[in-house]
């Protein structure tokens, strides 16, 4: 499926004010470890506004470093934790990273609503598409939550009532 394609069909299940970019890299590191890092663009007003294309440079994408497998089917789990925010630029870029911290490369890409995010808890809904070459996903609407006490990254099914 084709960028628009997965943009047109999560923002219709999402709905037009909550659709916004995310995307899943796979982030290796020089000393042959690696993860991924989850990054999830912020609603915001102006330029980065649900499926705006974000300022390339501000660190506008909700950031969270995933251990192990990503949980992509309901019940699965994997070790996680939030990390600061990431710059807009990493929503389209694979490559290098600078200061010799390893490379990165675009796994999966999808749309996605932070449908809650606190001191113990980030919620997300969303839809991903694997890109040539990635993981097998899930073609649905479905919901991860990120418990940040115990630093634990579960999909939790699909989509629905936010519970804060």
């Amino acid at each position: 499926m084709t960028r628009e394609g997965v943009m047109e069909a999560a923002t219709v299940m999402l709905g037009e004010n909550n659709a916004n970019r995310m995307v899943l890299l796979r982030h290796d590191l020089p000393d042959g470890s690696s993860h991924f890092d989850w990054l999830i663009q912020r609603s915001r007003g102006g330029p980065d506004a649900p499926g705006a294309t974000p300022d390339l440079d501000a660190r506008c994408l909700l950031s969270i470093r995933v251990s192990g497998e990503f949980p992509f089917r309901p019940g699965q789990t994997a070790a996680a934790e939030q990390i600061a925010d990431h710059r807009g630029l990493y929503l389209d870029y694979e490559g290098p990273v600078s200061g010799d911290r390893g490379r990165v490369e675009r796994v999966a890409r999808g749309i996605g609503a932070i449908m809650a995010e606190n001191a113990d808890l980030v919620v997300i809904d969303g839809r991903f598409a694997a890109v040539e070459g990635g993981v097998g996903l899930a073609d649905s609407l479905a919901r991860w939550e990120l418990d940040k006490a115990d630093g634990t990254l579960r999909a939790t099914g699909r989509a629905g009532p936010c519970r804060e």
